[in-house]
């Protein structure tokens, strides 16, 4: 049986294809040819799975494909918490919850990434929003937690 070996060197897509009940995955190799791999459902939560189970295993490059920020919204748990989620790429939803303190830390930190793209920096800026984010179990909120 053949094999295919290709290296991507940037993801251009995800897409559901309902016709075939898959995930199609859109690469461009280091030579500009881009390429397609279709995901069957059933064998997409052990490729996802695996992908975790891999990562740390592998060193940080210190690169990595920047996600788009293409909305946002602030929403309510019932608890009277409240967050912001982001739309990265115009599909994944990340939602943030802040501790009270970090709201100022995140204001900050957005003046310094819009006073520098009005200067045309264009080195990478790194904000730390370690102190703004809240422990990880604060992620934790069910759908229907969120009060719109």
């Amino acid at each position: 049986m053949p094999q295919f070996y290709a290296k991507a060197a940037a993801m251009l897509g995800v897409f559901a294809n309902v016709s075939e009940n898959s995930a199609e995955v859109q690469f461009r190799d280091a030579s500009d040819n881009s390429y397609t791999v279709d995901v069957p459902e059933p064998i997409l939560g052990s490729l996802i799975a695996a992908l975790l189970a891999i990562a740390p295993q592998l060193k940080p490059s210190g690169y990595g494909q920047m996600l788009k920020l293409t909305g946002g919204r602030i929403f309510q748990i019932r608890d009277g918490r409240i967050g912001l989620e982001l739309t990265l790429n115009g599909t994944l939803r990340l939602p943030l919850m802040f501790h009270p303190n970090g709201i100022s830390a995140l204001r900050d930190a957005l003046d310094e990434l819009e006073a520098r793209a009005k200067k045309g920096l264009s080195h990478e800026l790194v904000i730390n929003l370690k102190t703004a984010l809240e422990v990880p179990g604060a992620l934790s909120a069910r759908a229907d937690e969120v009060i719109e």
